[in-house]
């Protein structure tokens, strides 16, 4: 996992390539889960695009709660066949809210046991 942009200001997009060492036999998922953000300030549902929440997600950005608390919340990207990566990304929102650094915390999803894999950070800073 490369991050691409993984600390901005609110308004832009959170991203990531995830690449695989050879092309991908068939499409591949990438499947990310979010974890709370360890004791600093987390990225919410209505820090985010809520068209980009309804869409990917189904959820409404209201009552506003960590993303991790989102039910059934993850980030999902495919690996086409024939193709090396994917970008995945998360469009936030610019407010008028004064607010400190705030993060996200995702774990790639394994098919192994235990299935998760290695945990990617990204942080967004007030726009204000």
């Amino acid at each position: 996992m490369t991050p691409l942009a993984d600390r901005v200001t609110e308004g832009q997009s959170l991203t990531w390539r995830a690449s695989l060492s050879t092309d991908a036999d068939t499409e591949l998922p990438v499947v990310f889960s979010f974890l709370a953000a360890g004791g600093n300030a987390e990225l919410s549902s209505t820090d985010v695009d809520p068209r980009w929440l309804m869409e990917k997600h189904g959820e409404s950005p209201l009552p506003e709660r960590p993303l991790s608390e989102v039910a059934g919340m993850s980030l999902l990207s495919v690996v086409p066949a024939g193709q090396l990566s994917a970008e995945v990304a998360i469009p936030t929102i610019a407010d008028r809210a004064a607010e400190p650094e705030e993060a996200v915390r995702m774990q790639l999803f394994g098919f192994e046991e235990p299935p998760v894999g290695p945990i990617f950070t990204g942080r967004i800073e007030d726009g204000g």
